[in-house]
């Protein structure tokens, strides 16, 4: 169970580190997304909670690993937030609704 849990951290680092290199380096300051970030944040978020509640439930006391994994998920979550407050990574339609400029007609 701990190799599981292991690997789990692992490929949730790996996550995290790939998403802040494609909205950093990767998108060259285009902060236009199809991605909906704000889902993205409200999805990996929920989903530590609803880990939270489950892994309670089931078992009386967590375990440093499964801690590890639940903030991990949280961090993803709310570097998703932090990505659509801050304008780095913004789907197209909110970016409109923020009152930042369109698209110029030649892309």
């Amino acid at each position: 169970m701990a190799l599981i849990k292991t690997i789990g951290i692992l490929a949730q680092l790996g996550l995290l580190i790939l998403i802040n290199y494609y909205a950093l380096h990767v998108k060259n300051g285009d902060n236009q997304t199809s991605l909906d970030v704000m889902f993205c944040g409200t999805f990996f978020t929920s989903l530590s909670l609803l880990l939270l509640v489950v892994s309670k439930l089931i078992w009386t006391e967590i375990d440093k690993l499964s801690w590890i994994f639940i903030s991990l998920l949280c961090i993803i979550g709310v570097n998703f937030f932090l990505f659509d407050f801050f304008n780095i990574m913004v789907e197209y339609d909110r970016w409109l609704d923020k009152g930042m400029p369109g698209k110029p007609f030649w892309f």
